[in-house]
């Protein structure tokens, strides 16, 4: 198959995948359950002790590797070396897959570099064509490791006849320093439109306690913002702050968060958690102001954590620094309260002011939840398809039928 040629069946190589956890889990289950098995199929690792789940029948197959090791689920990093002297084991499975099931281009996924530079490799060697698709910069994210990413970064970007990126603010950024021109976002999605919000049953004026929720891993996108928030409004007994995660407290204790001020809810399943988001006044979104990260990834990331809170009906209260997309993002469409200062002040006036500005609180949820269409699955789904020049399995069958 040559470039620019149309594209029969997509093998998507990705780390994250289910049964795994987290943002990017459910970016790519959400993104590729709009498509079908004669459009897509899944390869990801399998955690370990994890079971691979049973699939819908008509959508993708998924197929699994290992490579993955660590002790009851802590300290994987320690074992990246042996991960690594997998490669070429993971690069064949990659193209006894592709071979199998008589794919036709090689979509590589970056969070991951052991993933994606497996996948580039194995389209080189099947003579495929081969597109990325980051949800983070790579090099320019200075947690990553950077000797690495300078070999392995380059030969993503010449090999992609796509780059494909989570938000407008990393497709204006790749665009500026690289110059490239091939460059489409794919932001997150969701399935279907959940039923309308019962509207609370009293104003958030009146009530007595405020119940503010929060969810996430908690890791270097937004941890120092999720502690600057708590810190504001510890010893505020209007305020009470419920946490779901399936991080520990023993864990969240050690990145730095003050667990005294929390409620751990433990984890939610994501398919529960729109409807478990209204049962509080307020969601809260935070985003790193500094980390390990860098400045580059802290301006470009779009937190997952955003779409769930545009489709729950509450209002949304937003710390993210000044020049993040995120912040452009909130202002552009007025989905929520922006406090874009490291002020512990502000923060409480912010939320004082959801409570008692019940027309601005109007407000800001209706335009959430008017924004949030624009990450409707079938609408994103489409843009890939139009792009990549996929079949849509049922227009063709369609198209053939009537010719």
């Amino acid at each position: 198959m040559t470039k620019g040629a149309q594209v029969r069946k997509l093998l998507v190589v990705t780390w994250p995948i289910l049964p795994g956890r987290g943002g990017s889990v459910i970016i790519i289950e959400k993104l590729f359950g709009h498509f079908t098995d004669q459009e897509v199929v899944l390869l990801g690792e399998l955690p370990p002790f994890g079971k691979a789940p049973v699939r819908q029948t008509g959508k993708p197959r998924a197929y699994y590797f290992r490579s993955g090791f660590s002790l009851f689920g802590r300290g994987a990093r320690f074992f990246s070396w042996f991960r690594w002297l997998l490669l070429p084991l993971l690069i064949r499975r990659i193209c006894r897959t592709a071979r199998t099931e008589q794919c036709d281009y090689i979509l590589g996924i970056f969070p991951d570099d052991y993933y994606c530079y497996a996948a580039c490799l194995a389209a080189k060697r099947l003579g495929l064509p081969f597109s990325t698709y980051f949800h983070n910069t790579y090099t320019d994210n200075e947690a990553v490791d950077q000797k690495r990413g300078r070999m392995i970064q380059p030969l993503l970007f010449s090999e992609s006849e796509h780059v494909f990126v989570m938000s407008d603010g990393m497709k204006r950024f790749f665009e500026q320093k690289y110059g490239f021109t091939n460059v489409t976002t794919l932001v997150h999605t969701f399935e279907e439109l959940p039923g309308p919000a019962e509207p609370p049953a009293e104003p958030l004026s009146e009530k007595q306690q405020i119940r503010l929720v929060l969810f996430g891993n908690f890791n270097s996108s937004n941890i120092e913002a999720t502690q600057r928030f708590l810190k504001a409004i510890s010893g505020n007994d209007r305020y009470r702050v419920f946490v779901y995660t399936h991080v520990p407290v023993a864990l969240l204790k050690l990145r730095g968060i003050d667990t005294s001020v929390i409620t751990h809810m433990g984890y939610i399943d994501d398919a529960d958690l729109v409807e478990e988001l209204r049962k509080y006044d307020i969601c809260v979104l935070t985003h790193g102001f500094t980390g390990a990260y860098g400045a580059i990834e802290y301006r470009t990331i779009f937190p997952t954590r955003t779409i769930p809170m545009l489709l729950s009906g509450r209002p949304i209260f937003v710390h993210s620094p000044p020049d993040s997309f995120l912040s452009e993002f909130v202002r552009e469409h007025n989905i929520g309260l922006l406090v874009d200062t490291a002020s512990t002040e502000r923060i409480v006036e912010g939320l004082d002011r959801i409570v008692t500005d019940a027309s601005y609180t109007a407000e800001i949820v209706e335009a959430a939840g008017r924004t949030s269409l624009n990450y409707f699955g079938p609408n994103v789904a489409a843009v890939m398809r139009q792009t990549m020049r996929m079949t849509n399995a049922l227009e063709s069958k369609e198209g053939t039928a009537t010719a």
